[in-house]
């Protein structure tokens, strides 16, 4: 993907198709996120879906410069 943002955004068609590209890349790490060992749980049988709800909330907090985390996941551990 690097190698296809070298020149600059021209028209709103070049930047939606280049946000289609950033999100389908993103949306693949998400569960990952809330989940760093989920293809260990797959592996070990637990075949269950991810528990991930792609929301984006995960990179709110990086944009504070906080890092990137599930907030779902840290707002239901601050409950219990």
């Amino acid at each position: 993907m690097r190698g296809e943002l070298r020149q600059p955004v021209k028209s709103m068609n070049e930047f939606d198709a280049l946000q289609q590209k950033l999100d389908t890349h993103f949306c693949r790490e998400w569960p990952f996120i809330r989940e760093p060992g989920l293809i260990n749980r797959w592996k070990s049988g637990d075949a269950s879906p991810a528990r991930c709800k792609s929301d984006n909330l995960c990179f709110g907090p990086a944009l504070e410069g906080k890092g990137v985390y599930c907030v779902v996941d840290a707002t239901a551990k601050r409950e219990v």
